[in-house]
């Protein structure tokens, strides 16, 4: 392609947005030459236009050099007044990629300001979506990760000369077996002090009830698409608007559906569940030649999911529900793992996962991935051992149970539910970890732990013991404390398990670890020291002392 064609094309591309300065050819070029070898070395496939979208959106929206971070020399400049700022959608780039469901499609919502001095805008923009068929609102979360680009967009004070425009990037995953949907009303209200909501004409139509809808905050179009946003303020948690985390008194109505693993069926979906009703809600099908599921975890939220697939080496998926249906499958930017029952656990805000896997010479390992902005971080065991449990305690503290009986070490030595601080031992030696409950731990005719689940503050840890007394099995649920590892008090009847092998264990905790689901033979809600039968419609697995992998709740 000549050059003054490529410039023509480009310019023609972009005529929509206000203020719009097509780069020179090289510096086109060699834009595109970066990201292509950052998506050969990524695995992430994206077409041609993509590319030239990307140049556009980073190198060319307003006057180049005047959407720029606001840095200390800046600080007066007054927040931009929404009288003075004009939005409108600059583009549509859909994204190509090898996917089972439908690609995700990238617009641009554009805020050019119309004043005749300077001013800042800082976070995101608020959008209220409404879907005239049916009458509902789709999935919308306010995020700091572009998944597709691997890159980090954080809230920074972003200066806007007059007649510039920043942006704030809207991506659009379609509803599993969604149609296009018309009639999409888009209320969008930039950020500052006493803004107003204006409709925004145009913009994406396809979206129909269960669709997601991701929203970047307010960046400048100056920034290169390599690049890490500036931290100049602190980052929100990465939470979503229409699931909050839940109240620590919160029951377990706010937690209504849970995803379960179906091993009967091959390859092995996942269900999505109603927990009140028994109703299967939606069924997640497992991408194309993976074999199935094999595991699922998930956040604080109850609405944020983990997804591993793979009969020989496990990948990572990510999804979110919505009044029980669920968005496409997210991969994410986990390391496949060898074997299909690594344990692994999302913290509280489903920003970290944690994975444990076998290492060099019969040890093990826990690598922690940091979902929004990537670091991986890798803790190794200098002696032979096994992780056979994870499970988070806020976003800091991981719990894990270890076994090990190497080299005359006893268990009440090593073995046991372990605390990392994550924070604190940043990486190397696994066992520096603190020694909550020993694996000896008894409690009347009870013993060891299996299958722990911490309250999202660690105060209180819900695990499973056992005991053969008189040649009968018996199993119950314990709270122990998160503080000192002692055991508290029984939160399911202890039951005779002989004949019956079912899962006995906790299911679900509220923050404050004073309200619990449990199953062990028995299903029911244990409320501030009381148990209660409920049936909680819950597909417990013929086995005993297996484990929780096969759901998140």
């Amino acid at each position: 392609m000549e050059n003054e064609e490529l410039r023509a094309r480009l310019a023609g591309v972009c005529g929509s947005a206000a203020s719009v300065r097509v780069p020179p050819v090289e510096a086109i070029r060699r834009r595109m030459r970066r990201r292509q070898a950052r998506q050969a070395t990524a695995g992430v496939l994206t077409c041609a236009s993509v590319t030239v979208a990307v140049v556009l959106i980073h190198g060319a929206v307003g006057t180049p050099g005047t959407g720029r971070p606001a840095n200390n020399g800046s600080q007066t400049v007054p927040a931009c007044a929404s009288k003075h700022i004009s939005i409108s959608w600059v583009r549509s780039f859909p994204v190509d990629r090898l996917s089972v469901e439908a690609p995700p499609k990238t617009y641009l919502l554009g805020f050019r300001n119309n004043g005749r001095v300077g001013c800042t805008l800082t976070g995101w923009p608020q959008l209220d979506v409404t879907v005239t068929h049916p009458q509902r609102r789709v999935w919308l979360s306010y995020g700091t990760l572009n998944t597709l680009l691997s890159r980090v967009i954080e809230p920074t004070r972003v200066l806007v000369r007059p007649g510039a425009t920043a942006v704030s990037a809207v991506t659009i995953y379609l509803a599993p077996g969604g149609l296009e949907c018309g009639n999409t009303a888009w209320k969008v209200t930039p950020p500052g002090p006493a803004s107003a909501a204006s409709v925004i004409p145009g913009g994406p139509r396809y979206v129909c009830f269960g669709t997601s809808v991701d929203v970047s905050p307010i960046y400048p179009a100056s920034v290169q698409i390599s690049q890490n946003y500036p931290r100049s303020v602190p980052k929100p948690s990465p939470v979503t608007t229409t699931n909050p985390q839940p109240r620590a008194n919160a029951g377990p109505a706010a937690a209504p559906y849970f995803v379960t693993i179906d091993a009967a069926k091959a390859p092995a979906p996942a269900e999505v569940r109603s927990w009140r009703t028994g109703r299967v809600t939606a069924i997640i099908e497992p991408p194309a030649g993976s074999g199935g599921f094999t595991g699922v975890a998930g956040a604080e939220n109850d609405a944020t999911f983990v997804l591993a697939a793979g009969t020989t080496h496990s990948r990572f998926y990510q999804v979110r529900l919505w009044h029980g249906t669920p968005t496409p499958l997210v991969p994410l930017h986990v390391p496949s793992i060898a074997g299909p029952d690594a344990p692994f656990a999302v913290s509280a805000d489903g920003s970290k996962l944690a994975v444990a896997m076998p290492g060099a010479h019969g040890t093990a390992k826990i690598l922690v991935v940091d979902l929004v902005s990537g670091p991986r971080t890798t803790w190794q065991s200098p002696i032979r051992g096994t992780v056979t449990r994870l499970s988070w305690a806020g976003n800091v503290r991981l719990m894990l149970l270890w076994n090990t009986t190497v080299g005359g070490v006893s268990a009440a030595d090593r073995s046991g539910l372990r605390v990392l601080t994550t924070r604190k031992l940043l990486h190397g030696d696994m066992l520096r970890s603190r020694l909550l409950i020993p694996a000896t731990v008894r409690f009347g005719a009870l013993h060891g732990i299996a299958d722990p689940l911490a309250n999202p503050a660690g105060r209180v840890v819900f695990a499973t013991m056992t005991s053969r007394s008189g040649g009968s099995a018996r199993a119950a649920v314990v709270a122990f404390s998160g503080t000192t590892g002692r055991p508290l008090r029984l939160v399911t009847p202890s039951t005779d398990e002989s004949g019956f092998g079912a899962w006995c264990g906790a299911l679900w905790s509220n923050p404050a670890g004073t309200d619990v689901l449990a199953t062990c033979r028995t299903q029911g809600e244990w409320r501030i020291g009381r148990f209660t039968p409920v049936q909680l419609h819950f597909p417990a697995p013929g086995f005993s002392g297996g484990g929780p992998d096969f759901f998140g709740w």
